[in-house]
């Protein structure tokens, strides 16, 4: 990804570009985390009925 700056603007629009640019890299690094987490644990189906916590010490449980 390149901003190209002119030398004719000013220095609010290359603020502007650049953060765009920063805008657009987020949005692209957030959507690759996405994807990541769910090919990881997007198939992992917790029960809606217990809480964290205890969902936490049955998997503690069942690694020891």
């Amino acid at each position: 990804m390149t901003v190209t700056i002119k030398k004719s603007i000013t220095q609010s629009e290359r603020q502007k570009l650049i953060l765009a640019l920063e805008e657009k890299r987020r949005r692209k690094k957030l959507k690759a985390k996405k994807a990541i987490l769910k090919q990881t644990f997007g198939s992992v189906k917790f029960d809606n009925t217990k809480t964290g916590l205890e969902i936490q010490k049955e998997m503690r449980n069942e690694w020891g």
